[in-house]
């Protein structure tokens, strides 16, 4: 009852997501290799928040053509890239608890993956399997996983003096 508004507006921003994606992702990098001046921090700061109210809003998105199973394992898996999202932004900005986020991300998005495709392997869709949702998952997956195994996350998020 309270979601038709988040719903029409996640519609609406459903055919403008993948540009979005690019936008926020190209202003990370440049945030990442302007890191040296203080503009470098808000970009990744605005691009990150963008990114995780995109992913959250589009949680509510619901296609005609999905059964309740798969709409439910999307809501799980925007849901978890918004969390994600909000977890990478909590670690460039050293707050606590940026692990927790991230790794229930993590958990989320393995077995959203899993479920997504064992859905579209018993519907035999005809699509193929790289549809662009697996891939933001699989890329989502692979950052989270690198910057909690690897660490490193310290020297990306401290500036250089």
């Amino acid at each position: 009852m309270g979601n038709e508004l988040i719903q029409k507006i996640a519609i609406k921003l459903r055919p403008y997501q993948v540009k979005t994606e690019i936008f926020c992702i190209s202003l990370v990098v440049l945030g990442l290799l302007l890191k040296s001046t203080g503009i470098g921090y808000v970009f990744i700061i605005i691009s990150m928040s963008i990114l995780s109210l995109l992913y959250f809003i589009l949680a509510f998105a619901a296609d005609a053509s999905d059964n309740g199973l798969m709409t439910f394992v999307n809501k799980i898996i925007y849901l978890s890239l918004s969390v994600g999202a909000m977890g990478i932004l909590f670690m460039f900005q050293h707050y606590p608890g940026f692990t927790i986020m991230m790794q229930a991300s993590f958990l989320s998005l393995v077995a959203g993956l899993i479920l997504k495709l064992i859905l579209r392997f018993r519907n035999r869709e005809k699509e193929s399997i790289l549809d662009p949702d697996i891939i933001r998952l699989l890329v989502m997956i692979v950052l989270i996983a690198s910057l909690l195994v690897f660490g490193g996350y310290e020297d990306i998020s401290r500036p250089i003096n």
